[in-house]
């Protein structure tokens, strides 16, 4: 089995450790990231370690952006803050979006899932979408359900 030492994660996931690094106690007032829980970013630093690299996608970086935008406002500079950090050590990778758009999960994943579908053999994808997992899975990449690894990491500690 062939590995990788890059890691890509999709919106969700990049939202939960922008949180974790800048306020924790925002997982219970910031709506887009209530689904996790303190635990969540245990897990999440867990399964980051082996990495020493984190991709992305422009994709996933404007997602971000508009998702910090809804984020409690007394955060939402340091949010940025962190994601430009994010930004300035996570190497892009893109294809253009016409070419995206003609791969036969557009239509029913969108055009930010077909980037990291399109990511698929260069870096392990970690996302919250069980269906965007299991796609990539099926086609011979790699990709952690989130979800999935942090139950499984929070019944083992």
């Amino acid at each position: 089995m062939r590995t990788t030492q890059v890691a890509v994660l999709d919106t969700n996931v990049l939202l939960l450790l922008l949180v974790a690094s800048v306020d924790i106690s925002l997982l219970r007032t910031y709506k887009r990231v209530s689904q996790f829980t303190v635990q969540d970013t245990v897990a999440l630093e867990d399964l980051l370690r082996p990495f020493p690299e984190l991709a992305t996608t422009p994709h996933v970086l404007s997602e971000t952006d508009n998702f910090l935008d809804q984020a409690p406002a007394y955060r939402r500079l340091d949010l940025k803050k962190a994601l430009i950090r994010f930004i300035e050590r996570a190497p892009e990778r893109y294809r253009l979006a016409k070419e995206l758009a003609a791969l036969d999960g557009f239509i029913p994943l969108g055009l930010t899932d077909c980037g990291l579908i399109d990511f698929q053999q260069e870096a392990v994808v970690i996302t919250t979408d069980f269906r965007l997992a299991g796609r990539i899975n099926a086609h011979k990449g790699r990709a952690v359900s989130f979800k999935e690894y942090s139950a499984a990491y929070q019944r083992d500690v």
